[in-house]
């Protein structure tokens, strides 16, 4: 409860977190199924506000879906939270372009790459990217 308390969690994290103090998996998992039916803890809710935090973080939607598929939450409610062609992303992505390169021109090819580089490691798909930079020149 302690740790439900702090911030929403996914049943994986819970259980990666506990498992170490914990002798028996059964008991453990007996006691996430209870926290589940009684509305404590939600899948759909941390993704959710997961979504919600490293979005506003400037976080893409590939990198926010690898995060959560590592913390155990399933493809449906990963694919009911992340609109990957919504507007959001889109505006999400200028404001970031904005903030970190200030409108200053791409000066060559190289430089160009390492933006692109950059974004896509933020998650960001190579059309979204494109439409950014083509909207920035």
């Amino acid at each position: 409860m302690n740790l439900l308390a702090r911030r929403e969690h996914s049943r994986l994290e819970i259980y990666r977190k506990l498992s170490a103090d914990c002798e028996t998996p059964d008991l453990l998992n007996q006691a996430l199924d209870q926290l589940v039916s009684d509305g404590l803890l939600s899948d759909q809710r941390f993704a959710e506000e997961f979504v919600r935090y490293r979005g506003n973080r400037g976080f893409g939607p590939l990198h926010i879906h690898a995060d959560l598929k590592n913390r155990g939450v399933a493809d449906q409610i990963i694919s009911d939270c992340i609109d990957a062609d919504g507007s959001q992303w889109q505006e999400n992505l200028s404001e970031l372009y904005r903030k970190r390169y200030r409108d200053a021109p791409v000066r060559d090819q190289k430089e160009q790459a390492k933006r692109t580089r950059f974004l896509q490691s933020r998650g960001f798909s190579h059309s979204q990217i494109r439409r950014v930079m083509d909207t920035a020149e």
